[in-house]
């Protein structure tokens, strides 16, 4: 009796460790949610805009278009950015503000921009006109290209700035001069106010009339 009660036992042990072992290779119920793992870094989005200062945050060169859209904002750089492959129209009058640092960090990068001044403009630039403040921003490998039909004033940063220029620094600049009666600048044609800490390294192609920095 007692050995057939030991091999009812072992047989049903068996059964239930073959269906434990069933049930393992059994695949997820897809309605069942997913678990994240613990150990991933949690997905940071970045501020835009800050409504408190009236600040717009620029993080590719997509964003740079908010010059244009708020041009009496607040700007800042919270990255380099490439623009590789972009075409830029000068923002006709610029009264806000645009830094390339944040956080006392170094200057980011405005970098490969093609700016085309529209033919019959009076300035040109990054901006056309400046009375706000552009200050502590970097480029590099930037063209700017006056076109026949262009007589005015024309500069990396702006044509004309009516305050000071402050820590702008620009290597490998190139500026195309296709007509006459310009009178261009390495990074602005005519400055109101002073510039400090700016430097600039880069060549102006064509006849030109004169300018500053």
């Amino acid at each position: 009796m007692k050995k057939n009660l030991l091999r009812i036992l072992a047989a049903g042990l068996c059964l239930c460790l073959m269906i434990g072992f069933v049930g393992c290779g059994q695949t997820a119920d897809p309605t069942e949610p997913s678990v994240t793992d613990p150990t991933d870094p949690p997905v940071v989005e970045k501020p835009k805009y800050d409504e408190a200062t009236n600040t717009w945050f620029l993080y590719a060169k997509e964003d740079l278009e908010l010059l244009r859209q708020h041009p009496d904002a607040n700007f800042e750089l919270r990255d380099n950015i490439d623009c590789q492959g972009m075409v830029w129209a000068p923002v006709e009058n610029f009264t806000g503000k645009l830094t390339g640092v944040w956080g006392g960090a170094f200057n980011y990068t405005i970098s490969n921009l093609v700016i085309e001044a529209p033919a019959g403009a009076a300035t040109a630039g990054l901006f056309g006109t400046v009375e706000g403040t552009v200050s502590d921003l970097d480029f590099k490998n930037v063209t700017l290209k006056l076109p026949e039909g262009f007589s005015g004033k024309a500069g990396l940063v702006a044509g004309v700035i009516k305050t000071d220029l402050v820590d702008i620094d620009a290597r490998g600049l190139k500026i195309e001069l296709a007509g006459s009666n310009v009178i261009a600048g390495g990074l602005v044609g005519e400055l109101d106010g002073v510039s400090e800490e700016c430097y600039l390294e880069g060549d102006i192609v064509g006849t030109l009339a004169g300018g500053e920095n």
